[in-house]
C-alpha cells in the first residue's frame, strides 16, 4: 500500500462526520474549528485548535466532512517543510494551507504577556511527527515482507507523512 494523505494508520482512529464551512476541503489537510464549523487550517502562524484531519476531499456546497480528531489517532498528511521525528507540530504559515510544520517554542517573558503565551501554547501543538509510510513499523518494503525495521527519517517538504494527533 502506498500511504496518502488523508489515510488512517493502525485502529486508533475515532472517524467522525463533522460540521463544515462552505471552503471546499482536501483529503488530508489540517482541519481548524471555526464558528461556523470545521475548514482547512488557514496559512497564517500559531492557529490554535481544536483539530482535526480530513479524511475526504469535499466541495463546497457540502456540509459535512469525514475527519479524525481523537488524541492518538495516526494519520498521514503533508509536510510543509522539515521536521525531524518525534518532533512537535504545528499548523503551517509556509506555503500550503492544511499543511504541518516543525513546531518552534515562543520566547516567553516574565510578564502577564508571557505566561498568557506560556498558557496557550500547548493549543498550538496539532501532534507529533512519527514517520513516513514503511518506516518506523518493522516493514521496509511494500509488501511487509521483510520484517526489517527501517528508522524514520526526516520529513522534508510535500513529504506525505504519519502523524499522531494530541498536543502536551
Amino acid at each position: 500500500m502506498v500511504a496518502t494523505t488523508g489515510d488512517i494508520f493502525g485502529q486508533t482512529c475515532v472517524v467522525e462526520y463533522l460540521p463544515k464551512t462552505s471552503a471546499a476541503i482536501n483529503a488530508g489537510d489540517l482541519l481548524q474549528y471555526t464558528s461556523t464549523g470545521f475548514q482547512t487550517c488557514p496559512l497564517t502562524a500559531k492557529q490554535i485548535g481544536p483539530w482535526a484531519v480530513a479524511l475526504e476531499t469535499k466541495a463546497s456546497s457540502t456540509t459535512v466532512i469525514k475527519a479524525v480528531r481523537n488524541k492518538g489517532a495516526m494519520v498521514y498528511v503533508t509536510a510543509d517543510g522539515a521536521i525531524n521525528p518525534g518532533s512537535y507540530i504545528v499548523n503551517s504559515a509556509v506555503a500550503t494551507a492544511g499543511y504541518v510544520v516543525a513546531y518552534s517554542a515562543n520566547t516567553v517573558t516574565n510578564d502577564t504577556v508571557g505566561i498568557k503565551t506560556a498558557r496557550d501554547e500547548a493549543k498550538l501543538i496539532v501532534g507529533e511527527y512519527l514517520a513516513h509510510e514503511l518506516e518506523g513499523n518493522g516493514d521496509s518494503d511494500a509488501a511487509g515482507a521483510s520484517g526489517v525495521a527501517v528508522a524514520p527519517t526526516a520529513a522534508a517538504q510535500g513529504d506525505v507523512i504519519r502523524i499522531m494527533i494530541g498536543g502536551l
